[in-house]
């Protein structure tokens, strides 16, 4: 693989349907070392998250009514409430500042 064909793999990765990672891993994977290239680097991308993700959810489903988890989770929305407020407000600073610049 060449550096010139980096930004050509990066704009097909990012214009196919699906997670950028895993298509860019297939196109690397692919230029690499084939099929076999392809699907060993689509495992080496989606199988360790999964795992990750299935050891949390056994462990959820354990601990999901203890009130220090529910408590958790509770503080969890409240963050992602306040962060959206936040984004909110920038982005709407950032509209109109852009407002006022197309006014001049």
């Amino acid at each position: 693989m060449k550096e010139d064909e980096i930004p050509d793999m990066v704009a097909i990765a990012q214009s196919s349907p699906g997670v950028m990672a895993v298509n860019a891993s297939i196109i690397i994977g692919y230029r690499v070392a084939g099929i076999r290239g392809a699907l060993a680097t689509v495992f080496g991308t989606v199988l360790p998250p999964m795992v990750i993700l299935s050891v949390i959810s056994v462990f959820y489903r354990q601990f999901r009514d203890n009130r220090i988890v529910a408590l958790v989770f509770q503080v969890d929305i409240i963050l992602i409430i306040i962060s959206c407020g936040l984004i909110g407000g920038i982005w709407s600073r950032w509209e109109g500042r852009a407002k006022r610049e197309v006014r001049k």
